[in-house]
């Protein structure tokens, strides 16, 4: 992966036009180089009514962190890694879309270009909805 957002295999789902959905990702990560950090988001259907998320993004043994994004593609990116070891992340919210069909995925890509960045298998999405 690049530093550019790429969607993450096995880790999206289709949504309906006009409608109301809930959504989350546990994911499992790790980056080749501890100094250089990860960043998440999602991506779906164009004009959406609406779509929050929140991301907590494991730092280490001892901490996370939190953020908040209210548009697809968000970059939130942490600065470093604990260690090489596999980190968990979370991401969850709500995505209301419009006249729009089309899939919800979700995004990962490290900060820096130079860094390897693997999502594991084993990391997973669950939709709730249409409400």
């Amino acid at each position: 992966i690049n530093s550019s957002f790429s969607d993450i295999t096995g880790l999206s789902f289709s949504v309906s036009s006009a409608s109301a959905y809930y959504f989350e990702f546990f994911l499992a990560w790790n980056v080749s180089v501890t100094t250089n950090g990860v960043k998440f988001a999602v991506n779906g259907p164009a004009s959406p009514t609406r779509v929050n998320y929140q991301i907590d993004i494991s730092t280490g043994a001892s901490g996370s962190l939190v953020r908040s994004a209210a548009a697809y593609d968000t970059c939130v990116a942490i600065t470093a890694a604990a260690s090489t070891a596999k980190w968990p992340a979370w991401m969850g919210g709500v995505l209301i879309t419009g006249a729009n069909a089309g899939t919800l995925i979700a995004r990962a890509a490290p900060r820096v270009t130079s860094t390897n960045m693997v999502v594991s298998s084993g990391s997973v999405g669950v939709l709730y909805g249409p409400f």
